[in-house]
């Protein structure tokens, strides 16, 4: 198959996300987008992880800030908080960035500095990222010059109105560059009659016209017109790891946006959930994602509320109006079957945790960009199957990271943190990384389509979450032993750079009083900056 011509059938983010990158990666394809006038767009303050910022270098947007967030009431973000994950009362950061080595040695050095030394004031990611300081102190800047390890461009991401942003996309880059907007609805798909693809789709508009492309691309959220009900990739769910199946979701006013809009996205756990919330420019994101295994749907509504009540007091939060949003856990056995490709929800869904919403349509995304790349658009099976191994890699290894938040709780105050206590199996991660591992050398570096041999450091939040919900890899015992065989430096030695990591925080929390607030910097660097260009 040589790929010439594309349709994509779906707007909304992940359309118009997909539309952009190909334009402006592959000026010579013929690119045309269809998108019914009837179906309702979801839209909530949607938040990103720092993998977006390639994602936005390839549709030309990574370095316009300034353009672009003013209109999609979007601010940035360097970290993911998670409160009562752990225990009641107790909260942690998994910030972004690489891990500072500047002082701590290896990463070991945590571990062995906690056992001799309980009462150390730092936890893992302040021990090891600096760029958290940022989130204590809500502060926002620029450059390396307070931060050793802190890199604006790449290390910060966003929370934004994903609809606006799917606007943005679509009337800045998409049809700027060509790609052709159809509004219409699709009211026939016809399969090849080898049942290996797609021939063609016939609109509501024109039912006499046929609509013939060489590729297409489902981005028809959970119905998954295209890639599940015609080409019959079937659905494969992920309810026994992930419970939560619904949320409710509103939108929060600002009393005092200086103290309020913050850098990162908080996620609150409750009896049978969480809530996330997501400070835009003009308002905040918030919702509750639940398993309604646990609890009913009033149940949830009146606890969201007290919860809101803390935020914006009772008489605001008996007045909020709410949506109930289900939730389907899991993907299609493959994103790309003969000529179709599904990219978003079309493709798999996993709760919103780790900001997954959006990550796994990017990744995808610059995945079918590498794979339509390598070889000028001709496409055979190899390429097929190392773009759905990348994609289903991508997807179960974060479902492992995500059912981790909840396996490692200490909770048990609820029949939903018992059940993750005791009934949910995880897959060892070693075992995911060995099948892989084996896999031919053709897909891990012929094809580039995903590296294996980076997967480790790709997931180093793992270690993030791990520590803060509680579970040291090195105990007392150990810790002794090696200080014993001389594995480890003397204890004078490891307290010695824990009080290096003290005073180099001093440091930084000292600049940092002079810095300006998450609010303070995205008006100066971006809004204002808006207004004068």
């Amino acid at each position: 198959m040589k790929v010439k011509t594309v349709c994509i059938v779906g707007g909304g983010s992940s359309g118009w996300m997909t539309a952009a990158a190909l334009a402006k990666n592959l000026p010579d394809l013929r690119i045309m987008l269809i998108e019914s006038p009837n179906v309702p767009t979801l839209g909530v303050g949607e938040s990103t992880l720092g993998h977006i910022n390639r994602y936005l270098y390839s549709v030309g947007m990574l370095e316009k800030d300034y353009e672009w967030m003013p209109e999609c009431d979007a601010t940035y973000k360097v970290s993911i908080q998670f409160t009562d994950f752990k225990e009641k009362g107790h909260s942690f950061q998994y910030p972004f960035g690489e891990v500072d080595a500047t002082e701590v040695g290896t990463i070991d050095n945590y571990y062995h500095l906690i056992q001799l030394d309980p009462k150390y004031p730092l936890d893992y990611s302040q021990f090891h990222n600096p760029i958290t300081y940022l989130t204590d102190t809500n502060k926002m800047v620029g450059n390396r010059n307070i931060i050793r390890n802190f890199d604006f461009k790449w290390d910060t991401a966003y929370h934004f109105d994903a609809i606006k942003f799917g606007n943005y996309l679509r009337d800045k880059v998409a049809i700027p560059n060509g790609v052709i907007h159809i509004k219409d609805d699709v009211i026939e798909v016809i399969p090849k009659q080898d049942g290996n693809g797609i021939d063609c789709l016939i609109t509501k508009n024109c039912p006499t016209m046929r609509v013939e492309a060489d590729l297409f691309i489902d981005c028809t959220g959970f119905k998954s017109l295209l890639l599940e009900q015609t080409c019959k990739s079937k659905f494969i769910s992920f309810e026994k790891d992930l419970l939560n199946d619904r949320a409710i979701s509103c939108r929060l006013p600002y009393t005092d946006r200086k103290k309020e809009m913050v850098n990162y996205t908080d996620c609150h756990a409750l009896s049978s959930g969480w809530v996330w919330e997501t400070p835009l420019w003009n308002t905040r994101g918030t919702g509750y994602v639940h398993s309604s295994k646990f609890i009913s749907l009033d149940d949830a509504k009146r606890e969201f509320r007290d919860h809101l009540a803390t935020k914006v007091g009772k008489e605001k939060a008996e007045e909020l109006e709410f949506r109930v949003i289900d939730m389907k856990h899991g993907k299609r056995e493959k994103a790309w079957v003969g000529n179709c490709v599904g990219i978003g929800l079309s493709y798999g869904f996993l709760e919103p945790l780790e900001s997954t919403g959006l990550y796994t349509t990017h990744e995808n995304i610059l995945n079918l960009i590498d794979t339509l790349e390598r070889r000028n658009g001709y496409i055979t099976k190899i390429d097929l199957d190392g773009f759905n191994y990348a994609c289903n890699f991508t997807l179960e290894s974060m479902r492992s990271f995500v059912a981790m938040h909840y396996v490692l709780s200490q909770r048990r105050d609820s029949a939903y943190w018992r059940h993750y206590a005791d009934n949910v199996e995880m897959v060892p991660y070693d075992k995911i990384v060995d099948d892989k591992v084996i896999s031919p050398r053709l897909y891990k570096e012929f094809l580039h389509n995903v590296n294996v041999a980076h997967a480790q450091s790709d997931l180093e939040g793992t270690l993030y979450i791990a520590a803060g919900l509680g579970y040291n890899p090195i105990g007392r015992t150990e810790v002794n032993y090696r200080c014993y065989e001389k594995r480890l430096s003397d204890a004078d030695f490891v307290r010695g750079i824990g009080k290096k990591i003290l005073n180099y925080k001093k440091q930084v929390f000292e600049k940092l009083e002079n810095c300006p607030t998450t609010f303070e910097f995205t008006r100066d660097y971006v809004y204002e900056r808006k207004e004068k260009t």
